[in-house]
This record gives C-alpha cells, sequence and structure tokens, in this order.
C-alpha cells in the first residue's frame, strides 16, 4: 500500500527487499548502457486500452519492447499495468486521465524524459534524466535520483529517496516514507514542499530555502546547524543570523540513522543573546561510527520546525 500522508512517514528503514531492488535498478542501467540494440529513425508509438504493457494488441505498431530508444516517444494512455521493467532512452509522455501501475522498475537513462500527467505507480525509479511530474507518481520502494526532478503536483515515494540531483518543481509536495537524504551535489529548490520523518542535508547536499517548504512549514532561510570534533566531544552549531527568538531548543540523536532521542532541552529565555551562536557540546560519543543530529526549534506562537540533520561519520569519531 502507497502511503500518501505525513502521518505515515515513520515506516521503516530498507529491508533486505529494498537491497535487492537496489541491486535490480543497477543491473538494468549497466543493462541498458551495454546494449547494443538501437533504433533505425525516431518514432512515435501509442499504447493504449487496457491490460499488460507488452500486449501486443495495445499498440499502434505492435509491441516495441521494454526499452524506448533513443528518439522514440511513447504515447501512453488507458490503463497499463506496468508488467516488465521499463528503461527509458528516450521519451514517454503518461497522459491526463491515464493510468501506468505495477510493481516493476522504471530506469530513466541520461537522455531519457518522462512526462507524467496521469497516474503512475511503479516499484522503484531510478533517474539519470529528467522526471517532469504534473499529476500523481508514486514508487513503492526507492527512488535514486541522479539527474532531475520537476515536481508541480504529487510525488511520493514508498521508502527511500536518495537525491545527488536536482529537484525542483512549482506547487508541488514531495513525501519520502522512510527517508530523504539529499547529499554530495544534490540540489533541492524551486516551490516545492518536501517532507520525511527522517530527512538528511548531508555531505554537500544544497537546500535553496527561498521557496522551499518543509512538511508544509517554510524552511529556515539563514538558521542552520552545524556540527564540528573536537577532543572527545561534538559541538553542535546553531547559526541564526536572522538573531531570531525562539521559546525552545531541542537537540536530537540517532546513532543509526531512524531513532532519535532527545539530548537537550533549553528554554528560551534561558539565552540572553539570541545573535551568538547557540552551541552544545556532546561528550557521550558512545563509541558510534557514525552519528545524527537534528534540532527542532518552538516558535514564539508555539508552531515547530525542523532543521535539517547534519551527520558526523564514518571514521571521524573512530578514533575517540
Amino acid at each position: 500500500m502507497i502511503l500518501t500522508s505525513t502521518e505515515n512517514v515513520f515506516k521503516g528503514y530498507a529491508t533486505s527487499k529494498n537491497m535487492i531492488t537496489r541491486f535490480k535498478l543497477a543491473a538494468l542501467l549497466v543493462a541498458a548502457l551495454i546494449s547494443l540494440s538501437f533504433s533505425a529513425s525516431a518514432t512515435t508509438h501509442t499504447i493504449s486500452g487496457n491490460g499488460n504493457y507488452n500486449d501486443t494488441k495495445l499498440w499502434s505498431a505492435g509491441y516495441q519492447g521494454n526499452v524506448i530508444f533513443e528518439g522514440d516517444t511513447v504515447m501512453l494512455s488507458g490503463n497499463i499495468t506496468m508488467n516488465v521493467d521499463v528503461v527509458v532512452k528516450g521519451a514517454i509522455f503518461i497522459k491526463s486521465q491515464a493510468r501506468f501501475t505495477g510493481n516493476k522498475n522504471l530506469v530513466v537513462m541520461d537522455e531519457g524524459f518522462v512526462m507524467n500527467n496521469g497516474m503512475t505507480i511503479v516499484d522503484a525509479i531510478s533517474n539519470r534524466g529528467t522526471v517532469y511530474n504534473k499529476s500523481i507518481l508514486e514508487t513503492h520502494k526507492d527512488f535514486i535520483n541522479t539527474g532531475k526532478v520537476f515536481n508541480n503536483q504529487s510525488m511520493v515515494v514508498g521508502n527511500i529517496l536518495d537525491n545527488v540531483g536536482n529537484i525542483s518543481g512549482n506547487g508541488g509536495q514531495l513525501i519520502a516514507n522512510a527517508k530523504f537524504v539529499n547529499s554530495k551535489s544534490g540540489q533541492i529548490q524551486g516551490n516545492i514542499d518536501v517532507c520525511s520523518a527522517n530527512f538528511m542535508n548531508v555531505d554537500g547536499g544544497s537546500i535553496d530555502s527561498t521557496f522551499v517548504s518543509f512538511c508544509g512549514a517554510r524552511i529556515f532561510s539563514e538558521v542552520y546547524l552545524t556540527a564540528s570534533i573536537r577532543k572527545e566531544q561534538v559541538v553542535l552549531s546553531l547559526l541564526n543570523s536572522e538573531n531570531k527568538k525562539f521559546q525552545k531548543y531541542e537537540i536530537e540523536k540517532s546513532v543509526d540513522g531512524l531513532t532519535f532521542t532527545t539530548i537537550a532541552s533549553v528554554e528560551g529565555n534561558n539565552i540572553e543573546d539570541v545573535s551568538k551562536a547557540f552551541r552544545y557540546s556532546d561528550t557521550d560519543l558512545s563509541a558510534s561510527s557514525k552519528v545524527t543530529y537534528r534540532m527542532t526549534l518552538t516558535n514564539e506562537d508555539g508552531s515547530v520546525k525542523m532543521i535539517p540533520a547534519v551527520e558526523i561519520g564514518n571514521n571521524t569519531l573512530a578514533g575517540h
């Protein structure tokens, strides 16, 4: 069952089945890269009606296979079951009112383009090209993005969203039920709402907070959390260049990236000068090879906002 509300983002992390899914996605990528098959000329194919993707009767010119080659375009309408893995090197357009659903994987290669105007629900997605969603797009399992995603409506990732590409949109919402990791060259920008109970912006990932919101609440534009390693302690600093006052500061810690425990709670009236960075030293390193910290701030009106997490790993703490 696909979870579509923020109440359900607390579901578990990857199981062995999810790891198998990632191996399958990787295998599909390799197979697509080394494939010697090619399309003789650029053509547009139409699939419509009700039935399986590989049903030759639904294709205007016969089933073209599960690989959409460079230069080729597939126009999909009706109610189509995704009963085979689909690799997109060309383009596929899921029309308005169309349904493209199933338990197989969608792999979008570097030049691949997916335009979703209908309802698309697949097992997992690996995107190196461009995915443009203007309606409903969901995965049962992971979404691995190294390309570009434009989301103007509703996207739900059943398990983990791993982003090292670019995610943007105009008025859309993107939910990752288990975990949302924005890392390395990953960028989140545009008028988009992202939501996950376990959101991490680590290892160089960037967020343009001009319009981005987090679970319906605006992300702070000038307030962010940093962490530094010192002798036998981790020093957390909340940089607050807006000099904004908060009712409460709470710091949470996790040694597995899943379960967080509150390790400090400070009332705002105990902080005399908000222009100075709020700092907290954690001396309980507990021999963990990786530790994740996150922070929630309570505004004066009682509303709560979460600061994206920071991670200290893997070998950084090993010597302490």
